[in-house]
């Protein structure tokens, strides 16, 4: 005789089983992006302006095994059809363009000039040479085969860095400097800020919350609404 109770587990239990494998199943995909992310650091330290799908490519070549093809496109700025036509040239060197065939062979002989000059040329050095033998060639075209070479001419003097910043110096910027700087306010609660270098003769405190009323004149001008222009001290020192 039927008792009217359905064999498995309640509804509102097998809910709460769905929610769980749902939500189980989208951390081991955030856990796995991250994974790649991580591991994709390694190779994009390095990476050429001119090659950014490079590093991207042999990442996939050497991690497919582990995430995937499909996966790992899905966490890099890379379409799956990129890497694959990258692999179908590779395979077959008659589908490559015609400046990679290009390429091919100049490397050649770029590597063949730096070697027997002693590998103290240039970039300007190599392509005077090339151009000497009859290589049909522009500057920077030896410049980026270099480049990706790893190719370098002996540098005279030092190495003079100038874009290597100080972690421990202050920062300067805006925020910092409009933060140092003393401030007011009025009975309305807005924020004034000084015209000028505090000790001045022409020292103000303009107010930047309301526009001034009709008939009212600052600087000369007069009008229903004025705009109030300032300029924040980039030295506070007197």
């Amino acid at each position: 005789m039927d008792s009217g109770v359905r064999a498995g587990l309640p509804t509102e239990v097998a809910e709460k089983l769905k929610a769980l494998e749902r939500e189980n199943r989208e951390l081991r995909q955030a856990n796995a992006a991250n994974e790649i992310l991580r591991n994709a650091s390694a190779y994009f330290a390095q990476a050429e302006l001119d090659r950014r799908f490079k590093p991207m490519i042999a990442f996939i070549d050497d991690h497919r095994e582990a995430h995937g093809v499909e996966p790992i496109c899905k966490v890099l700025p890379i379409a799956p059809s990129t890497y694959h036509g990258h692999v179908a040239k590779r395979r077959d060197p008659f589908r490559r363009s015609a400046r990679a065939k290009r390429d091919e062979v100049l490397t050649i002989e770029v590597r063949r000039v730096f070697e027997e000059n002693f590998r103290v040329y240039g970039v300007r050095k190599v392509w005077r040479q090339l151009r000497r033998e009859g290589f049909d060639i522009v500057f920077c075209t030896i410049s980026r085969l270099m480049r990706e070479m790893g190719l370098e001419g002996p540098i005279r003097g030092k190495l003079i860095r100038t874009t290597v910043s100080d972690k421990a110096a202050p920062c300067r910027s805006i925020r910092s400097i409009a933060s140092s700087m003393p401030r007011h306010r009025t009975g309305s609660g807005s924020r004034i800020l000084p015209m000028s270098r505090p000790g001045s003769a022409s020292f103000t405190w303009p107010s930047l919350s309301t526009p001034m009323p009709a008939g009212s004149s600052a600087g000369g001008q007069t009008g229903p609404r004025m705009l109030v222009s300032f300029s924040m001290p980039c030295n506070s020192s007197p």
